[in-house]
């Protein structure tokens, strides 16, 4: 975790003075939920809170996902996406968000919100790094016991070949991208949030 902490180090200066929406974007595997607790922890913590449609499903279904039960996950992700908005709290979206349709539900509702900050964390992260991750995550082992053992390595292969890489065309305000050592390697920032090099201001 202090990896994470001397990330969110690193961002926090682009988070104060705003409510923020953070999409985590990446693989399961990919150190997103770390990272979400790390962002609890040091950003805001009395202000942040986390919504994960993992959890979600654990909640209502136990450890076994129902397909038939895919809406009704999703209406209570929402439901606490928009409860955390309106009651002023900075929000972690702690999904893989891998597709441009599933992140526009989010940014479309954080929208719905003034001056709504949305900022995108995209793990840029080679399949099997995710893979060996996965594996080794004690808490999966836990889950395993319960439920039907998750082929992950087919699940994350598949997840890749849908994933497509976030862009500020999605009104995004501000996009970091990681590497497996979780080191910013990009920050993309929209025109609003990057000043302006022939801006000179008036003097009176």
């Amino acid at each position: 975790m202090q990896h994470y902490d001397k990330l969110v180090g690193k961002i926090e200066k682009d988070l104060e003075g705003h409510q923020n929406l953070i999409l985590l974007i990446g693989l399961a595997g990919c150190g997103k939920t770390s990272l979400a607790m790390a962002l609890i922890t040091r950003a805001n913590p009395q202000k942040t809170t986390r919504v994960s449609l993992d959890c979600i499903i654990t909640m209502a279904s136990g450890y076994n996902y129902d397909s038939e039960l895919r809406d009704f996950y999703r209406a209570l992700e929402i439901a606490a996406v928009k409860k955390s908005l309106s009651g002023g709290y900075n929000l972690v979206i702690d999904d893989t968000n891998i597709t441009k349709e599933i992140r526009k539900l989010f940014i479309d509702t954080g929208k719905e919100y003034q001056d709504i900050q949305i900022v995108g964390i995209y793990f840029n992260i080679p399949i099997e790094s995710c893979i060996q991750r996965r594996l080794n995550d004690p808490l999966i082992t836990l889950r395993e016991q319960h439920c039907q053992k998750a082929n992950w390595a087919d699940i994350i292969k598949n997840q890749s070949n849908i994933m497509e890489e976030p862009g500020l065309e999605e009104r995004f305000d501000i996009i970091y991208e990681l590497d497996e050592n979780s080191s910013i390697v990009k920050v993309k920032k929209s025109a609003l949030q990057t000043p302006n090099p022939l801006f000179i201001p008036q003097i009176y």
